[in-house]
């Protein structure tokens, strides 16, 4: 259940945030393999208007589709570097227009298809230019459909429009603010922020759409709001941070603030535990979605009371009425 929790300043009880409880496990899919509904190290995923979720299948070099239950849907893919083949894939995401954006990583390429596979467009080449990737790990995308892509290598990100054509880029070689050592992940809010988790800083950063650093969070250690490893990262639709932190084997959630609020995993291969998350995708309900990468599975849990919303004296009093 919820917990309040309280501070004592200046003789004063002050309310802190309603945290999160931790989510419930309903189930899971998923065995090590290339059937259908089998995976070798899923890594991302994304989720549809349906309440689908589309896995990411690295090493068998598809997507596979779900529904919210886990019952397989569909296919698309196959070894290569042609249209609608990958090398390696990674990150991806559906846009709300219902268009699926895959992350290349070997090819140096974004691919565009239709929400059943049919492949529409691609773009990216080899390189360190404006349109150019080395090591491309997740893409985003706005409710305008502007796509927003995580060069792991390149230590940007970079963002175009929903045909490919550059709008602006930024983000260098660092750990101050605004630069990168090996970005994870890529996501947007409901109010257009964007989110980039940085794997070798173990932090999470926040930009406006134009790049424009607001804050960061996070180092490197378990205890709560430390990440080892902050892999790929999603926004729900109150604004709330969902990060995977595969050497913790958790997830871990936060405001858009950065104020830790839940968490919850350890090392395992029972329900609930992982051995290296890599992606968490909020879905319709309140349905979270975990790929748990080397247990060759996805979990599903129920957030319950996700969102969190703030305690006032108000809700205080509410709760002891």
């Amino acid at each position: 259940m919820n917990r309040l929790i309280t501070a004592l300043v200046a003789g004063f009880l002050i309310p802190m945030p309603l945290y999160a409880s931790v989510p419930t496990y309903v189930g899971e899919f998923g065995s090590f393999g290339s059937q259908d509904g089998q995976f070798a190290y899923p890594h991302g995923m994304a989720g549809d208007s349906q309440g689908n979720v589309h896995v990411g299948d690295t090493v068998n070099k598809r997507v596979q589709v779900f529904d919210s239950t886990g019952a397989f849907l569909r296919k698309w893919g196959t070894p290569g570097g042609g249209s609608g083949q990958f090398g390696i894939l990674d990150g991806l995401v559906v846009s709300d227009q219902g268009h699926v954006y895959v992350a290349d990583v070997e090819n140096d390429r974004i691919q565009k298809f239709t929400a059943t596979g049919s492949w529409l467009l691609e773009w990216g080449t080899s390189g360190t230019g404006d349109g150019q990737f080395l090591g491309v790990i997740d893409v985003a995308v706005d409710a305008d459909e502007n796509v927003y892509v995580a060069d792991r290598e390149g230590q940007v990100i970079q963002k175009f429009t929903s045909s490919g054509a550059f709008i602006t880029r930024w983000g260098s070689v660092g750990n101050g603010d605004g630069q990168f050592q090996n970005p994870g992940g890529v996501a947007v809010g409901p109010d257009g922020s964007v989110y980039v988790s940085d794997m070798s800083t173990h932090r999470v950063q926040k930009f406006t759409s134009d790049g424009t650093f607001l804050l960061s969070w996070g180092s490197e250690g378990s205890t709560p709001g430390q990440f080892q490893s902050a892999a790929h990262v999603d926004v729900d639709d109150t604004g709330n941070v969902w990060v995977a932190d595969p050497g913790n084997h958790r997830v871990q959630v936060f405001s858009g603030d950065g104020t830790f609020l839940s968490s919850w995993g350890e090392f395992g291969t029972g329900p609930g535990q992982f051995h290296h998350p890599t992606d968490v995708v909020v879905g319709l309900n309140n349905l979270v979605f975990v790929a748990d990468k080397d247990n060759h599975r996805i979990q599903i849990f129920d957030a319950g009371a996700i969102p969190v919303v703030p305690t006032t004296w108000g809700r205080v009093k509410s709760m002891w009425e």
